[in-house]
């Protein structure tokens, strides 16, 4: 690695983000100006590792119901707030997610509204003032999917509302 020392202009700081290039900062402002200077291990280009991306085959279910476990929990934000539930199938390896929209909604009486309400209440949850999604790792589920046909193939979606407690819970 080599050391050296950066000046950079304030109002380019925030843009920069140095954690994707660089190692090991450490800076300070010049209290009088707009710069900054910081000294950083540069990771020469062949230091740097090659990112090895797993292939994964994309799995056909047979339409149906299944039983199976929750085992992850994911949130995204692209292009809406989506909670990703990930879905190991029963003597298999072979995961399956399920989204719905992140709002958790009720009525005045408790009732679910939203997609999500709906699923927490399948998956025995209580919607009271807060609720971790993330709770619903290791639950032991039945569902209902079926093939759907696309332009780019066709892939195993889980129908909407069928997602609940197997009669043994947990």
């Amino acid at each position: 690695m080599e050391r050296f020392t950066v000046q950079v202009k304030a109002q380019q700081l925030e843009s920069l983000r140095y954690d994707d290039l660089f190692k090991g900062r450490e800076g300070y402002w010049c209290p009088r100006c707009v710069i900054a200077y910081w000294t950083v291990d540069y990771l020469k280009s062949e230091e740097v590792k090659e990112m090895k991306v797993k292939v994964k085959k994309i799995i056909e279910l047979e339409p149906g119901k299944h039983a199976g476990e929750i085992v992850k929990v994911d949130f995204r934000d692209d292009p809406y707030e989506y909670t990703d539930y990930t879905i190991r199938v029963n003597g298999s390896s072979n995961e399956i997610k399920y989204g719905v929209p992140t709002n958790i909604s009720v009525d005045k009486r408790g009732n679910p509204r939203s997609a999500h309400a709906k699923l927490l209440i399948a998956l025995g949850f209580n919607l009271n003032d807060e609720v971790d999604p993330e709770n619903a790792i290791g639950k032991k589920i039945e569902f209902v999917t079926f093939n759907q046909d696309t332009d780019k193939g066709t892939f195993t979606r889980v129908v909407d509302g069928s997602v609940r407690l197997t009669p043994s819970g947990s």
